[in-house]
């Protein structure tokens, strides 16, 4: 599904690479959680996947193909970061409109898409987004992804407490990353220093964080065997 190949991304105004030579693979149809560390690349891959930064250098697969080969606007992603992103100042309506807009779904079936999704979820579709609370925010961003087909979700230090609205959103591939053991879902792989260790439980990742050799990034190669 998703597919780094020694990836690098340099931002011109930083001394070092944010992220180099990084490599991963994201099944199709699974849960994966990206663990990595704080300010360590998270919102980077997620551009990358995105189509908002392009890499440095190295090459980026979605669905088996390199991914500058499907329009950002085809790429079928929902991206949720800690914070949903909405039009503070407008309607619950046109926030839930404009994804749909963009795609050129006609008007009047839009009406009727948002119109039913409000009132399943009970929002007042001229509601101003700024006065939801902070749990309808994240269901609203939920339910508007809900509206679209969705090939893949990104949760980019999403809010754990928040996960069981998730059941809103299809049952489609889905891209964890966070810096949090706790907050992982399904399979785990860490990532430290551009080095990746594929791993399947909380207990195995909570070993490997403890071990202040793989910390250092030393003798890497003993702790890369799958578990």
């Amino acid at each position: 599904m998703i597919k780094f190949v020694n990836v690098t991304k340099h931002y011109h105004y930083e001394a070092y690479p944010t992220i180099e030579k990084l490599s991963f693979e994201i099944d199709k149809d699974k849960t994966t959680t990206l663990l990595l560390e704080t300010q360590s690349g998270k919102t980077t891959i997620a551009k990358l996947i995105l189509g908002i930064e392009t890499p440095t250098d190295g090459e980026i697969f979605f669905n088996d193909k390199p991914i500058a080969e499907t329009a950002v606007n085809e790429r079928n992603i929902a991206y949720f970061p800690s914070e949903p992103i909405f039009f503070e100042n407008k309607s619950v309506a046109k926030n839930l409109a404009y994804p749909l807009k963009i795609r050129n779904m006609p008007k009047d079936e839009i009406a009727l898409v948002i119109e039913k999704a409000a009132k399943e979820h009970g929002f007042e579709l001229e509601q101003k987004v700024k006065k939801l609370s902070v749990e309808k925010r994240i269901e609203l961003s939920l339910v508007r992804a809900s509206l679209r087909k969705v090939d893949l979700i990104i949760l980019d230090d999403f809010p754990a407490k928040f996960y069981y609205l998730m059941d809103l959103l299809p049952k489609v591939t889905t891209m964890v990353m966070t810096s949090k053991v706790e907050n992982a879902l399904g399979d785990i792989v860490l990532i430290k220093d551009n080095l990746v260790t594929k791993t399947v439980t909380k207990e195995k990742s909570y070993e490997y964080i403890k071990n202040t050799v793989w910390l250092r990034g030393d003798e890497f190669a003993e702790n890369t065997e799958e578990t």
